[in-house]
């Protein structure tokens, strides 16, 4: 599925404004659309994902949305990268 519910999404991003450094990095992970990203366009943030689904990849542009697309299992991810 790669839609998460609408709800909450204002409150979350909010949130991570209000508790976390302007440059902090971020790890989606299973972003599916990306919805995330398109909720955190616009603050200073930097937004990299890992989707184990590599036609949502290209189905929702995630290179467009994220600095970095990992495609892999998060189980095997090396966040060293």
């Amino acid at each position: 599925m790669p839609y998460s519910f609408t709800e909450y999404k204002n409150e979350f991003r909010d949130h991570l404004i209000q508790n976390l450094a302007p440059n902090s990095m971020i790890l989606d992970v299973g972003p599916g659309a990306g919805v995330y990203a398109d909720v955190l366009r616009g603050t200073e943030f930097t937004i990299d994902c890992v989707e184990i689904w590599e036609p949502y990849v290209y189905e929702f542009d995630l290179h467009s949305k994220y600095r970095k697309v990992h495609v892999t299992n998060v189980m095997n991810f090396d966040n060293k990268l």
